[in-house]
């Protein structure tokens, strides 16, 4: 870090090509650019993609139904929000990939 910068001038490693159609890769750009964590490692060390969801306090750790549904929610309002608008890509393909997630 230079002097004078902070954490948030740190750079974030961008993987190419990455999209909601390698679900395991693109919810860990998700969890890198969106989420709050100490290392990469805390986020890919754990058992479940749920698990690294809450590590990642991007969700919470209750299972009720409803608390899924909010959930499920919010990571798509913030997929969009945050992630797909810093894609390369056209508003086609969002469109798609947007058809495909809520099948």
């Amino acid at each position: 870090m230079k002097e004078g910068g902070s954490e948030q001038d740190l750079p974030i490693p961008v993987f190419s090509s990455i999209t909601p159609h390698s679900s395991v890769q693109f919810l860990l750009r998700v969890m890198l650019m969106c989420g709050s964590y100490n290392t990469e490692l805390d986020l890919r060390e754990c058992c479940t993609m749920r698990e690294s969801l809450v590590i990642a306090k991007l969700i919470g750790n209750k299972t009720d139904e409803a608390s899924l549904k909010k959930y499920v929610d919010d990571m798509v309002k913030l997929t969009i929000d945050k992630v797909c608008t810093r894609q390369p890509i056209s508003l086609r393909k969002l469109e798609d990939y947007l058809i495909a997630a809520s099948n």
